[in-house]
Parts: C-alpha cells; structure tokens; sequence
C-alpha cells in the first residue's frame, strides 16, 4: 500500500470508521494502456504485483484492481460510495 499511496495517491481510496479510526474499506487503482497487456493479462502483470510502478499518468484506462470492505461493516453502502469514488477518479483524470 506504501507504494501505491506513493505512486498515485488518488488512485487508492480508503473509508475510516468514525468512532474508531479503523479502515472500513478501501479500493485500488492505477492508470495504464491498457493494449500493453491484452485481454490475457494476468492481475500481478497489469498492477506490477501491487506495487504498480508501472502507473502511468498518461495511459487511457483507469484499471480498479481491489475493493474490500470490512466485513462488519458490509451491507451499509461502503463499497457503492467507493465505486462512486473510483468513478470521479475516471472524471478528473479523463482524457478530453
């Protein structure tokens, strides 16, 4: 996570919770060309085993390669507004 945090900090989206300062969930991506990897890339490939240092802040496609949620904290909508979170990473950084 220090690498990602590091290489693309709004790429990597984490949710606390309140009372606790404890990760609820969080997400990952990086940016990459995608046809550098092809359909058969594998996900340790396409995200440099995690570390993604292979981000490239001038690829086109914004590749999400994690989302988790706490189990105690599922059900409650976490993992949509992290979607929506990746969702507004594709806005800011779309190509025009």
């Amino acid at each position: 996570m220090e690498s990602q945090l590091e290489i693309f900090p709004e790429g990597q989206v984490c949710i606390k919770n309140r009372d606790h300062g404890r990760v609820a969930g969080f997400c990952s991506s990086l940016i990459v060309n995608f046809e550098d990897y092809g359909i058969n890339h594998s996900l340790g490939e396409i995200t440099d085993n995690n570390f993604i240092r292979n981000h490239n802040p001038e690829g086109e496609t914004l590749y999400g390669f994690d989302v988790t949620v706490h189990p105690e904290y599922r059900g409650q909508g976490l993992g949509r507004l992290l979607y929506e979170a990746r969702r507004q990473i594709c806005r800011t950084h779309q190509k025009i």
